[in-house]
């Protein structure tokens, strides 16, 4: 339904509030062979509903990435070892068809038009003609303050590590890649070597967004690469409440947008 359902959701509430398709009237699934043998009606009303779907949300989606040149890639680290090894394999997979979808296709041609359309912009020359083809990639591990000081470096590294698996097997020449880490609004600080300050979300402390920092809590240690396999409980990164200042013209606090967006402009 265009939004990431939150974890506090009982079963009941996602069966309520969720729904694959354009609308709760219009939803489909895949079907199994003997499910379509037994209800063609049923496997074409499905198709059907894909097809629309495809057409309004996701052609119009990638026709936007199909103009982009700079593109950056968000990964949530934490929410994906809190998730289990099936998330990281979705993860992978999606960004694989993104990147694939955008590396560019080398010519002459079209290196003269993408070089023109640099100095001529956006203004004057339609998405639908522009040649597209990304130059530039950012791969961002988001939440950082989700997790111990300490491990800065390794969620680096596994934004790294997730970023060759991404991109090994693609023909990308010619796009320049990095890794970044980034706090894009504070809402926690360091308390201990596994403690940290916040105000959470869930559980028997769970705090509503404007009260005071609650005491502090306990984050899992991030692994020093992907475990081949591992149990969703096996990390714990609580969700907190992000801080934002009473006096909106001033910015909340944020570590490392800047790196990312000197990058990316560059």
């Amino acid at each position: 339904s265009g939004t990431t359902p939150e974890r506090t959701m009982s079963q009941q509430e996602l069966v309520d509030e969720r729904f694959v398709g354009l609308s709760k009237e219009s939803q489909f699934c895949p079907l199994d062979e003997k499910t379509r043998l037994a209800r063609p009606d049923l496997a074409a009303e499905f198709s059907s509903r894909y097809a629309a779907y495809k057409e309004q949300l996701i052609l119009p989606l990638y026709k936007a990435l199909a103009a982009s040149d700079h593109l950056c890639i968000l990964v949530n680290v934490p929410e994906i070892l809190q998730s289990g090894p099936a998330a990281y394999n979705d993860h992978v997979e999606l960004i694989q068809q993104v990147m694939g979808f955008c590396s560019p296709k080398r010519n002459a041609y079209l290196d003269v038009l993408k070089r023109f359309t640099k100095f001529v912009g956006k203004v004057i020359i339609d998405d639908a003609y522009r040649p597209g083809g990304v130059e530039k990639a950012a791969f961002v591990a988001t939440q950082a303050d989700r997790i111990r000081p300490a491990d800065v470096n390794r969620l680096r590294k596994l934004v790294d590590n997730l970023r060759h698996n991404c991109t090994r097997a693609l023909p990308h020449l010619g796009i320049q890649m990095e890794s970044f880490t980034c706090v894009a609004v504070q809402a926690t600080k360091p308390a201990d070597d596994d403690q940290l300050h916040g105000r959470l979300m869930s559980g028997s402390t769970a705090t509503a967004p404007e009260d005071p920092v609650v005491e502090a809590y306990k984050v899992s240690a991030l692994p020093d690469e992907w475990p081949s396999g591992w149990n969703p409980d096996d990390y714990v990164f609580p969700d907190v409440w992000p801080k934002f200042n009473q006096n909106k013209n001033i910015p909340p606090q944020q570590i490392g947008l800047d790196r990312i967006f000197n990058y990316l402009i560059s």
